[in-house]
C-alpha cells in the first residue's frame, strides 16, 4: 500500500482526505473512510510535501470526522502527532463530528479533553469564531 503511494502524485490530497477548507485563520480538514496504519502514513507523507511547499504549519485545524468509518489507535497517535505539532506554534486542533467508537476510545486513553471537540457544526463555528477573536 505504502509503495503504491510513492508513485502517485503527492502533491494530491491522500484519499481519506475529502477536502481542504482554508479561511483566515483555519483550516477544516474534511476526512473520510478509515483512518489506520496505513492512511496515517499517506497523510504524513502529504503533510511532508506541504511542508515543504508551504513552509509551515501557519493557523488552527479542526478535522471534520463526519465521513470516517473507523478510527484505530495509530489515527489516535496521528491526531496526537498533529495536536503536538500545532501546540508548538500555539495552535489548535478541533475534532468536529466525532463518530462514536472514536469518543469512546478518547475516553479510556483520557484523552477527551486534549482537543477541542465540536458536537456539532453550528457549536464549532461558534468556537472557532472566539479562537479567531483571540488573534484580533
Amino acid at each position: 500500500m505504502i509503495f503504491n503511494f510513492f508513485k502517485k502524485n503527492v502533491s494530491k490530497n491522500p484519499p481519506c482526505v475529502e477536502s481542504i477548507d482554508d479561511y483566515p485563520h483555519l483550516k477544516i480538514v474534511k476526512l473520510k473512510g478509515e483512518l489506520d496504519i496505513n492512511t496515517i502514513q499517506e497523510i504524513q507523507l502529504f503533510l511532508q510535501y506541504t511542508k515543504k511547499k508551504e513552509s509551515k504549519i501557519n493557523k488552527s485545524v479542526v478535522l471534520d470526522l463526519k465521513n470516517v468509518v473507523g478510527v484505530d489507535s495509530a489515527g489516535v497517535a496521528g491526531f496526537i502527532k498533529v495536536l503536538s505539532k500545532l501546540k508548538q506554534k500555539n495552535f489548535k486542533l478541533g475534532l468536529m463530528n466525532i463518530p462514536e467508537t472514536l469518543k469512546h476510545m478518547l475516553q479510556i486513553l483520557k484523552l477527551e479533553n486534549a482537543f477541542a471537540v465540536f458536537e456539532s457544526e453550528k457549536k464549532a463555528f461558534r468556537e472557532i469564531l472566539a479562537w479567531s477573536e483571540e488573534w484580533d
